[in-house]
């Protein structure tokens, strides 16, 4: 069975969370994230959907086999956390005049869509210029990534 999580970890969640850096993330693909992780181990477990078996109880399952693992949405918010930090410390690149940027003019009516800058701020509950003032030490930034990947 652990053989099989390596796998599945190192073939298969790799390949799906390709550029996960730059993914806006919106509910309802925080829900797919979630859907397909579970997904992936019951077929894994070759629990049938019939089945009615709650996903705590898949998850504790799986952990009982293999030990500890880091759920995906976490991965992603790591993975996303961590290249907002290195962009920003670099000030002179492409990547963070872009990151950094705004565009002029009048937006459209109706709410604004989820920005890619909006999850970092929501996940890290700090403002943007607080983001960028505790992204030029990196020791501090590390602190507040690890406290803002618990969901």
């Amino acid at each position: 069975m652990k053989t099989k999580v390596n796998l599945l970890q190192s073939a298969v969640i790799s390949t799906a969370l390709n550029s996960r850096e730059s993914w806006t993330l919106t509910a309802n693909l925080e829900k797919r994230i979630t859907a397909f992780e579970m997904r992936s181990f019951r077929r894994l477990l070759q629990i049938p959907y019939t089945a009615h078996r709650i996903n705590i109880s898949v998850k504790l399952e799986v952990t009982s086999m293999t030990g500890e693992f880091e759920p995906l949405m976490q991965i992603v918010r790591r993975c996303k956390l961590q290249w907002f930090g290195h962009v920003s410390r670099h000030t002179d690149s492409l990547a963070n005049t872009i990151m950094q940027g705004s565009l002029s003019g009048k937006r459209t009516r109706g709410r604004p869509k989820t920005s890619w800058l909006y999850n970092v701020h929501s996940w890290t509950g700090l403002s943007h210029e607080r983001c960028l003032r505790n992204c030029c030490n990196r020791n501090n930034w590390q602190t507040i990534v690890h406290a803002a990947k618990a969901p």
